[in-house]
């Protein structure tokens, strides 16, 4: 908006390719919906944050108003229930981003996605000559099966972290710590940890310092 920054959820900030307004809250949406943040939509609206969150908690009021106690429409403001509007958009918005990046995560982990990719060969005056298109299938993706595998079964899939620290933070020597570093991973995989015995020996001139 030239001059100023839109205050009210209706502003029109631009005008689109089919001479369609678009107003502060369409833009907002659009953004979120294309997986911007909160703020950062805003300011692409020439909002305020502080203006983004109060017309949110507006509309979170007005949809307690309606659905939780009854209230009709007709008894809200017009505009409460802009921000209803806005507020529902937004949600519908953020859910879209992230099932979007859900499947487009889905597909690197399975592997089968289509890449295209176009080189093109110039002159000195920057004239094309040759235009070729290599087409890829891409392969699944272990890195991101198991990132995904990771946060959604935690319980079996997260990284297991591993002390290696003595009584009172001393160090621990370091055939000791060889010895619980193996016993810890195959307790990890499921297999009986077996004692050896070289890993925790200690010759008599160790034995004797202190």
């Amino acid at each position: 908006m030239p001059g100023g920054r839109p205050s009210k959820i209706t502003t029109v900030v631009a005008i689109d390719a089919n001479g369609q307004e678009i107003t502060a809250a369409d833009r907002i949406i659009q953004c979120i919906r294309m997986g911007g943040y909160h703020e950062t939509a805003a300011a692409a609206a020439g909002v305020d944050k502080t203006t983004l969150y109060e017309w949110l908690k507006v509309g979170a009021h007005a949809t307690d108003l309606h659905h939780r106690q009854g209230i009709p429409l007709r008894k809200l403001t017009a505009h409460q229930q802009r921000c209803m509007e806005f507020s529902h958009a937004v949600a519908e918005a953020e859910a879209i981003a992230e099932m979007d990046d859900v499947a487009t995560l889905a597909e690197l982990a399975q592997g089968g996605r289509i890449q295209r990719t176009v080189t093109t060969k110039r002159d000195a005056e920057g004239k094309v000559l040759e235009a070729t298109e290599r087409t890829e299938t891409l392969q699944p993706n272990a890195a991101v099966l198991t990132w995904r595998l990771e946060r959604r079964h935690p319980d079996r899939w997260g990284r297991r972290r591993i002390e290696v620290s003595g009584p009172d933070g001393d160090a621990i020597p370091v055939e000791v710590r060889v010895a619980s570093i193996v016993a810890a991973a195959r307790a990890f995989h499921g297999e009986t940890p077996a004692i050896d015995a070289r890993a925790t020996e200690v010759d008599d001139d160790q034995a004797g310092e202190g």
